[in-house]
């Protein structure tokens, strides 16, 4: 990608024809997930074992691909490691399973966590997010002067950290999360506790989530809601959610 990127037209027509035949044969057509490795030589079985670092790769070199190359397929194949990433892989505490097999042996998700394995899935997610305008949005946000909030269930510390790997904590001013207060969304205190610390009024501000509890929580707390259609909403699409408006990238929000 990187010679492709310096105007390399050889390496760019090897690479899109790489990730092309990668994009139909080896992300499961079941799950989303990339496979490790191909058992026959024409690419026609793919191994079903889906270790995180596989997963990595390809989050990864999809979503650049998107971008360079303008590709709608590049970018659905990166939409669909997501959201094996998102509905499979994610941990209720931040963190990221180790890894999954549907092969031989003992099919299924090894719920272990290993900091190894959740730096791969978060190098992924970055470039993901670098893809579908996620920095871009917060950062022309931040510089129309706009006051950032998250408003989260996880943990504190586990939210630090996935913040900081991401490099997203430099935009946000208040971080309320599942141990902030002894209420946690949907109840309407973390929403209007945000509020606060950002001397905010609450009916001046716009809730942006992707579940049910999002926009339970708005609803509770007063507050206008927007739901972003590729998110953690549990398999219920995002137009029936019951939010104010649907968007997919937070660039919409500008």
């Amino acid at each position: 990608l990187q010679r492709a990127r310096q105007g390399d037209r050889t390496n760019e027509a090897r690479i899109r024809k790489v990730l092309t035949l990668m994009a139909n044969t080896m992300i499961d057509k079941d799950v989303g997930a990339m496979n490790q490795v191909n058992l026959k030589p024409d690419w026609s079985e793919p191994a079903r074992e889906f270790p995180m670092f596989a997963q990595e790769a390809a989050l990864s070199a999809f979503s650049r691909a998107a971008v360079m190359f303008d590709d709608t397929a590049y970018r659905r194949a990166a939409d669909r490691v997501y959201s094996f990433l998102r509905d499979t892989m994610a941990a209720p505490g931040g963190g990221f399973y180790a890894s999954m097999g549907l092969s031989e042996g003992e099919p299924g998700v090894d719920k272990r966590q290993y900091a190894r394995e959740t730096a791969q899935a978060m190098s992924g997610l970055l470039a993901y997010y670098d893809a579908t305008g996620v920095v871009e949005a917060l950062q022309i946000l931040k510089s129309r002067g706009a006051r950032l909030a998250i408003v989260t269930n996880k943990l504190t510390g586990l939210s630090q950290q996935l913040l900081a790997a991401l490099r997203l904590d430099r935009y946000f001013e208040a971080l309320v999360c599942g141990d902030t207060l002894p209420q946690r969304k949907p109840d309407a205190a973390p929403a209007k506790h945000a509020c606060r610390v950002l001397n905010c009024a609450v009916g001046d501000s716009l809730f942006v989530g992707d579940s049910i509890t999002d926009v339970e929580t708005a609803r509770a707390a007063g507050c206008p809601v927007v739901c972003v259609r590729d998110g953690y909403n549990h398999g219920t699409p995002a137009e029936q959610l019951g939010a104010d408006a649907v968007i997919d990238s937070l660039i919409e929000l500008l």
